[in-house]
């Protein structure tokens, strides 16, 4: 609650988002803690490695959708239809006003693609992801 409170007190159009000093030291140092003692951790290195699997998987797998898309679609229907479902939001096609926005990703572009299923992966629950995996691995 304090870090929030002196943020909005702090922060102003002009400036931008700011703590005081004394609440920018004192997240600092919660950073710190939390990189020294959580984030690196030996105990999180099996879940670290155990989700770079799952999120690597399905890059990989929504990526090779860029030039097998009928092969993706088949062999994991589900999380291609997910996938695709999300993709119309981002879709570099003429909008509806129901999806106004500009087109984000030109999909004919292969490194827009990439980009756009990092995004995708990046939306996701780590539930979402742990049962998106699951669908691929699973028969």
């Amino acid at each position: 609650n304090n870090l929030i409170v002196d943020l909005c007190e702090n922060s102003s159009p002009e400036k931008g988002l700011c703590f005081s000093d004394k609440m920018f030291e004192i997240q600092k140092k919660l950073k710190e803690y939390n990189f020294k003692y959580i984030y690196s951790s030996e105990k999180l290195k099996p879940s670290n490695e155990y989700f770079s699997l799952v999120l690597n998987t399905i890059f990989n797998i929504l990526k090779e959708s860029y030039s097998d898309e009928e092969k993706i679609r088949k062999m994991y229907p589900s999380v291609y239809k997910e996938f695709e479902e999300w993709k119309h939001s981002y879709w570099n096609k003429e909008r509806t006003e129901e999806y106004a926005n500009d087109p984000i990703f030109d999909f004919s572009d292969e490194k827009q693609y990439s980009k756009a299923i990092i995004l995708y992966i990046s939306g996701m629950t780590d539930k979402f992801a742990i049962d998106t995996y699951n669908k691929i691995v699973g028969f």
